[in-house]
Order: structure tokens, then C-alpha cells, then sequence
């Protein structure tokens, strides 16, 4: 037997939500005229948060039969909504779902008594501007991490927000802790993007409606000017006796005062830190990126940090031989086993080659706001490693862009929508900015008749991670004051060959390479594999590098590789379908897939070896430094 939802209860479900989708990725509307005068149309359901019977998405035996048909257990979606929650259960969770209900009946009650009929043309056009939120499902590092956008409806606004859980601890005063920006998926540690104004229009005229035109007319942007900024995971092992700040904000950090405690090891835990903090150091600026130099707090906690310069700066000559620089400029020859043993003492207690910094950074900035206080926990390295690599910058494609500062000024999107009478439609608009910014404007629909559709003033808070600034610059120029509805993606332009510009300079002097070399194989300058080194000049790239010397046997494990990844999804497609069938072929598959999987191990650990060999050869051809 099922629970269903009576009348009464679905057309309550229906007007607490407005009628619009619960969705908060949706809005649509889901009620207007039929031809026929005495009807209405209907393509909204009344749908079960658990389930109305035994075997349902999300049923829950604890609910009585009661409960499972009170308004309670239901949401106001769309048919495609209902079906797409009930197809996908884990992701659409209980909990997920009473929040989608709860956040739309907010919304319908903050539009009781307030107009959205905007059409000059007797009421009968309607429309709504909100913010549409991409599916981010796919994000598996943290919701904190996650840039959102929440609108908030006010008497006579709109304001639109960015939500990042990191900038909120941030502003809080932390703890923060390193985040990653090497082996992110969006080359920085956020998962963020513009935000998307997400426009709902409902046709209630006899005639039909053609929209050709979107305008934002803009009376003031402005630059957000909240700091922010990160410490970057030193995932690479290339920082070593320092840690590397990245400015994510827009105003610049000055006058950085760093005070902590030091213990041998990585703790990731944070735990309630509080002075004395034996060790300071400073930093005049902090602009784009800085490197912060910890060294005196090794050394004088026990370290001996010349000699692990000097070990670091060793030459291996062959054999069991390695010729080391001694203080006062001569050489030494060392055994493996004498390195080994000299390495293990100029540790001390930093046995591992890392230590944790815990404390806090006091800081002022450029707009005068008086000083504040992060705390932070991080490792710091004693040794560096070999560097995996410089990721790719991403393409970035937009509907419009809006100026950083500036007041009185439009924007065009032209767009072809065609709504019949009684025809609902959507569309968003992508809106780009080069930097976190503030935006307030007004936006206007245009149809070719000469209706106008405007909406209430919006106040925009658009995030933009400082880190992306060059990459987002290069996207965005030219700014063109009419933008297309729907960029082409070879319309926009690529940033690879801007990598090394992108880098920060790291000149240190005359023997030093600024951080860039020019490969004399693929004629392409590239950021030095080692951050800096002391060879000024043409360096061979290790992407040459590795297709030179070890293209062909990669080429061939990647061949074996691919072939084992067949066999491994083959087994696994069997498996599957045996597990609902609980016969003796199950078994056998299971323990084949088993085999396949080790073999697929065993090849991505030669390819990786195959790969590490080129970055060791790299390290033998440069005299790499202790400061990168």
C-alpha cells in the first residue's frame, strides 16, 4: 500500500513553495493557463522526501502512514526534479532535500506582497532574476573550498553573495592550514566560478513574446577589498626550510609578523595553541606570493642547517663516492654510508625532514583597516624533492564581463528566445569580472516589439581568486561592450604559452636563471624545474627530456597499461552483473578482477618509476640550492 499525498496537501506543497521548482538549481515555474479558459496547466509534482512505500527512494520504516502523506514529508518540484531525486538517491539525501524545501519556502515567503510583474504591457509578462548554482558533486575536496552564490531579496534589492567557507574561517581568524594548488583540478585550492544570473520570464499575453536582448545597465563596480590569503601546500618538496604565501585576496598584505612554535614531524591536528611562541619572523609584503624563511627556527632547535646545505649541494662522482663542499672551499669525498650517517646529524630532531609550524600571523593592509590575526598550522620540509611538473592553466568561457571600477556603464548580451502565450522560459547569464568585486545594476530584457521587462536593483558580490589573475586577464581582453549569448570555444584565447610569464619572478642575481629557462629542443621558455638554480641559459625540459630518453618505454608501458585498464573494466562489467544473480560465476570473476586490478598496480608503479628517473636525471645535471 502507498502513502499518497490527498489534494489538499499537494496544493499546499505547491503554494508554499510559490509554485516555483524546490530546486535551487531549478526555480521553474510550474503552473500557468491552458486555451481553455476554465483550465490551468500543471508541471509540477508533489513529491515524497522518503518514500510513500516499502521499497521507495529514502524510505524510512520509522514514519507512520500519517506522517508519510503530511506536508511534512513532501517537496514542490518539477517532473524532471522528482524523477532526477528519485533515480539518484545517494546524492539526493534526506537531508539535502529538506534543506532544498526549506530555502524555497524562505524565498516564496520574502516575495509575499513584493512585485515581480515588472512588464509595462497590463501585468500579463512576468519575471524573475536569481542565481544559478552549477552541480559541483564532482567536488571532492571539501564543501569549504566550494565557492557558492546565495541571493538574498530585500525590500527594494537584490543582493547576490559568494559563499567560501575558507574566507569565513579566514575572517574569523582561522586556524588555516595548506592548501592545495599543484594537483588541483581548478589550479588553485577553490572550486569557483562566475556567477550565473539565472533569468525566469512567463508569457502571459495572447501574442508571443521574442526576446532578443539582455542589458545590464551598471551603476557602480567596485574592487572587494577583504584580505585573504593562503598557505600553499608544499606538495612538491620544493620549499624546504620555508613556507609560501599566495594572496587570494585584492588588497595588498603588509607588514607580516609571524609567531609560533616548532615540533619535529607533520601533525595535521590543530590543537588550542597559545604563547609563548619561542620563534618570529617577518615579511614586509605580501602582494601576489612570499616566501617565508623559517630557517633560524630549525637551526635553533637543533638543526644544523649549513651542513644540510652543503650535503644538499653534494656531487655525486659514481660508485660509492660523493664529493661535498666544506666551509672553507675545499672538497670532501663521503662514502654512502658516511653521507647517510652525516644527513642523520645535521637532522637532530627532525628525523623525518619536516617540522610543524603552529602560531599565528599578525598583519596590516593596504586599505588601512587596522591589523588582524590568523592563526595557522603547516609543515615545513628540511629537503627538497623532485618537482612533479607545471600544471596547465585552464580556459575560462563567459557570457559578459563587467568592469573592476567604474559607475554608468551597460552591457549588451544579445540572446533569441520566443515564448508562445502561456510559455515559461529560463536562461542564465554568465558574468565575469578580472578581480572579487561588488557590482550594483539593474537588469532589462528587450523584445523586438519594444516591451521592456527590468528588475529590481541587484547588488552582485563576484569572487575571483587573486592566484587566476593573469590567466583571467588574458580571457577577458579584449572587453568588448557587446558580448555573445553563446561564446564559441575557439573564440577563446589560450594561455599556454603564457606559463612562464605567469610565474613569479625569482631573480636573485647574476649566476641565478630568474626561474625560467629557454629548452633549446621545443624552443619554449618554461618555468626552471627547480624554482631557481644557478645555470643561466638554454636548460633542456624535462617534458623533452622524458620523450628523448624515455618516450618509448612509457610508450609501451602506457600501452600495457591500457590494455590491463580493458581487461580490469571487462572483469568489473561482469562482476557487476553477476552480483544480482549470486552464482558460482561470481566468485571466479571476483578473483579475476582481483588479479587485473594488482596488474594494472604493478604497471602505473613502472610508469611512475619510468618518470622519476628523468626528474633524478634533471637533479644530477643542475647544482640545485637549499632555497629554491
Amino acid at each position: 500500500m502507498s502513502d499518497d499525498f490527498p489534494e489538499p496537501v499537494k496544493r499546499i506543497l505547491a503554494a508554499r513553495a510559490g509554485h516555483l521548482c524546490s530546486n535551487p538549481e531549478c526555480r521553474v515555474f510550474t503552473s500557468g493557463p491552458q486555451e481553455d479558459q476554465a483550465k490551468a496547466v500543471n508541471v509540477g509534482v508533489a513529491a515524497h522526501i522518503t518514500a510513500a512505500s516499502v521499497g521507495g527512494p529514502r524510505f524510512d520504516p520509522g514514519l507512520s502512514p500519517e506522517q508519510r502523506s503530511a506536508p511534512s514529508n513532501g517537496i514542490w518540484l518539477c517532473q524532471n526534479c522528482a524523477k532526477l531525486v528519485d533515480n539518484d538517491v545517494l546524492r539526493f539525501s534526506v537531508t539535502l532535500l529538506n534543506g532544498w524545501k526549506a530555502d524555497a519556502e524562505e524565498e516564496a515567503q520574502a516575495r509575499i506582497g513584493k512585485s515581480i510583474i515588472l512588464s509595462p504591457a497590463k501585468g500579463d509578462v512576468f519575471m524573475d532574476v536569481s542565481v544559478w548554482n552549477e552541480e559541483a558533486s564532482s567536488w571532492k575536496r571539501g564543501e569549504e573550498l566550494l565557492v557558492r552564490y546565495s541571493i538574498e531579496r530585500e525590500k527594494d534589492r537584490i543582493v547576490i553573495r559568494h559563499n567560501l567557507g575558507y574566507l569565513t574561517l579566514f575572517k574569523n581568524g582561522g586556524p588555516i592550514s595548506p592548501l592545495e594548488y599543484v594537483m588541483s583540478p581548478t589550479y588553485c585550492p577553490f572550486k569557483w566560478d562566475f556567477p550565473f544570473l539565472d533569468v525566469k520570464v512567463l508569457n502571459n499575453q495572447s501574442t508571443p513574446l521574442f526576446l532578443n536582448e539582455v542589458v545590464l545597465d551598471v551603476t557602480e563596480s567596485r574592487i572587494d577589498l577583504d584580505p585573504l590569503f593562503t598557505i600553499k601546500r608544499d606538495t612538491q618538496r620544493r620549499q624546504a626550510g620555508g613556507l609560501y604565501l599566495v594572496n587570494e585576496g585584492w588588497c595588498d598584505i603588509t607588514d607580516l609578523r609571524f609567531s609560533f612554535q616548532l615540533s619535529p614531524g607533520s601533525t595535521e591536528s590543530f590543537g588550542n595553541v597559545k604563547p609563548p611562541f619561542p620563534y618570529t619572523t617577518s615579511v614586509p609584503n605580501l602582494v601576489d606570493y612570499a616566501e617565508v624563511d623559517v630557517t633560524d627556527a630549525f637551526q635553533a632547535a637543533g638543526a644544523d642547517i649549513q651542513g644540510l646545505i652543503s650535503l644538499l649541494n653534494a656531487e655525486w662522482m659514481g660508485g660509492n663516492c660523493v664529493v661535498t663542499n666544506v666551509v672553507d672551499g675545499s672538497k670532501e669525498a663521503l662514502t654512502h654510508d658516511e653521507f647517510n650517517e652525516r644527513w642523520t646529524r645535521y637532522l637532530g630532531p627532525f628525523g623525518e625532514e619536516v617540522g610543524t609550524l603552529s602560531g599565528e600571523i599578525n598583519y596590516a593592509t593596504s586599505n588601512d583597516e587596522g591589523r588582524k590575526v590568523v592563526t595557522f598550522n603547516t609543515p615545513v620540509y628540511l629537503s627538497n624533492k623532485n618537482r612533479l611538473g607545471i600544471p596547465k592553466p585552464p580556459s575560462y568561457k563567459y557570457e559578459t564581463s563587467l568592469e573592476d571600477e567604474g559607475t554608468n556603464y551597460q552591457r549588451r548580451v544579445q540572446i533569441s528566445h520566443t515564448l508562445q502565450p502561456g510559455e515559461a522560459d529560463r536562461f542564465t547569464v554568465k558574468v565575469a569580472a578580472a578581480k572579487s568585486s561588488v557590482h550594483n545594476f539593474q537588469l532589462t530584457l528587450h523584445d523586438v516589439s519594444g516591451l521592456t521587462l527590468q528588475s529590481t536593483p541587484i547588488e552582485m558580490h563576484c569572487f575571483v581568486p587573486r592566484s587566476r589573475r593573469r590567466s583571467i586577464e588574458q580571457l577577458l581582453r579584449p572587453n568588448p561592450s557587446e558580448d555573445r549569448a553563446k561564446p564559441n570555444s575557439n573564440d577563446v584565447p589560450s594561455v599556454r604559452a603564457d606559463v612562464a610569464q605567469q610565474e613569479p619572478s625569482h631573480d636573485t642575481g647574476p649566476q641565478s636563471c630568474g626561474g625560467k629557462h629557454l629548452c633549446p629542443s621545443c624552443q619554449i621558455v618554461k618555468p626552471c624545474a627547480f624554482g631557481i638554480c644557478g645555470v643561466a641559459g638554454e636548460l633542456k625540459c624535462d617534458s623533452c627530456l622524458y620523450v628523448e630518453e624515455y618516450g618509448p618505454k612509457a610508450a609501451k608501458i602506457i600501452e600495457a597499461a591500457i590494455g590491463v585498464a580493458a581487461k580490469l573494466h571487462d572483469a568489473t562489467g561482469r562482476l557487476m552483473r553477476f552480483v544480482v544473480e549470486d552464482n558460482a560465476e561470481l566468485w571466479k570473476t571476483k578473483d579475476e578482477a582481483r588479479v587485473w586490478m594488482n596488474e594494472a598496480s604493478r604497471a602505473l608503479e613502472e610508469l611512475d618509476t619510468a618518470i622519476n628517473r628523468v626528474h633524478l636525471r634533471l637533479q644530477a645535471r643542475v647544482q640545485t640550492r637549499f632555497r629554491n
